[in-house]
């Protein structure tokens, strides 16, 4: 709705937030029951939000819980990140719908990766594996196509933020200087 009554206004900036892929696990329909079918029982049988960052309790927790508990708690993270997913290309629908591909820039990101049970962990726990850090970044540039190009270069989030501001026509500050655009 803001890109429908806004965007036409002159250069702008948007950060959308989607709804969050992280705990609890409170999933609306469709997305709940998505990726359910295999589990025996349903919501008021499985803990939606197990410890998080809470070493102690995470560990009894991961004692005590089942396969059919770690599974559901999959499921709901595959749903809420189906729902994303789903409102995500909303976004871009619209973004087709009003032309503004050839001169806005995208960037799809996010903070940081997520266990689910892997490693006996749920979240961003202590240590931090590749699974936490390596965090997808897809960046559309009109000015600056990439010709469907992938790129192993290192990138940190504080990066975004020179990014942004050269793309918008100023240069970043210099006491930024350990923000780099890419």
């Amino acid at each position: 709705d803001w890109l429908e009554n806004y965007a036409d206004r002159g250069p702008f900036f948007l950060q959308v937030e989607s709804f969050d892929v992280h705990e609890p696990f409170h999933v609306p329909e469709p997305y709940a029951s998505m990726y359910t079918d295999s589990i025996p029982g349903g919501p008021d049988d499985y803990n939606v939000w197990p410890p998080y960052q809470m070493y102690d309790d995470l560990a009894e927790f991961m004692e005590q819980t089942t396969p059919e508990e770690l599974a559901y708690l999959r499921a709901q993270y595959y749903g809420k990140t189906t729902m994303v997913d789903k409102w995500f290309g909303v976004l871009l629908d619209k973004i087709s719908s009003l032309g503004l591909w050839d001169d806005t820039m995208i960037i799809f990101t996010t903070d940081h990766g997520h266990d689910l049970g892997e490693r006996g962990v749920f979240g961003k726990q202590y240590p931090h594996f590749d699974s936490h850090a390596n965090i997808p970044m897809i960046v559309w540039d009109p000015r600056n196509q990439g010709q469907d190009r992938r790129t192993n270069g290192l990138t940190q989030t504080v990066d975004l933020f020179s990014t942004v501001i050269e793309a918008s026509g100023g240069t970043p500050p210099e006491e930024t200087r350990h923000s780099r655009s890419i």
